[in-house]
């Protein structure tokens, strides 16, 4: 696996935590909610350089950054944190 895989997956994975949390059922909004709360997200945010207490306490604004982005941005967002 590449570098800009592995940073693909994560963001992948953040991404579809955050918008679970917020937009999911109450199944997935708890399993979301544990992932977020866990180590687990700072093991996925160390490939993209991004603090996982910062994502934690922006958690609101972030859902919607993240819904709103193209999967190019998203793609631009991985290279970035390159």
């Amino acid at each position: 696996m590449t570098d800009y895989h592995l940073k693909t997956l994560a963001l992948a994975i953040i991404i579809q935590a955050v918008q679970d949390y917020h937009k999911g059922s109450k199944i997935q909004s708890d399993l979301a909610k544990a992932f977020l709360e866990s180590p687990d997200l700072e093991f996925w945010a160390t490939p993209l350089n991004v603090s996982a207490p910062i994502i934690r306490e922006n958690l609101n604004r972030l859902s919607g950054k993240l819904h709103k982005m193209t999967h190019s941005e998203r793609e631009r967002l991985c290279v970035q944190s390159n």
